[in-house]
């Protein structure tokens, strides 16, 4: 299984890694994960996708983000919108947890109409929830 740490990289291209992610201090322009990642203080540029786990501290997306995923964690994000895309196999609830000032301009969407969002106070979501309903 491949592993892949990035300490304060930039990453000025695609970044495409099958396999666990652990970015720190890193820009991105774009990526596509294929497994469980943990971004701590990354700037991610564009249009980005994960399928897996994905724990995000401190991050911020600057373009539309795509999650396959049972469950998402953002802590002290910030996003411009989120879309969970449906998990082939998997028929519960997706969750997204807001954890501190997180922060989403757009909607976030989930296409399976079975997500759950779980916010903190201080979260904010400017546009809503498309497919479930919001409990704080």
């Amino acid at each position: 299984n491949v592993f892949v740490k990035l300490d304060g990289t930039k990453v000025i291209d695609h970044l495409q890694v099958n396999g666990r992610l652990k970015a720190e201090d890193a820009q991105i322009e774009e990526m596509q994960i294929n497994g469980q990642t943990t971004l701590d203080r990354c700037l991610i540029k564009q249009k980005s996708n994960v399928c897996g786990a994905l724990i995000a501290t401190d991050s911020r997306f600057a373009d539309k983000l795509s999650v396959s995923s049972e469950r998402a964690v953002f802590n002290s994000c910030n996003l411009t919108s989120l879309h969970i895309l449906r998990v082939g196999g998997y028929h519960g609830v997706q969750v997204v947890e807001l954890r501190g000032k997180t922060r989403i301009d757009g909607p976030i969407t989930f296409d399976s109409g079975k997500g759950e969002v779980i916010a903190d106070p201080d979260a904010e979501i400017s546009r809503g929830v498309i497919g479930r309903e919001i409990r704080k």
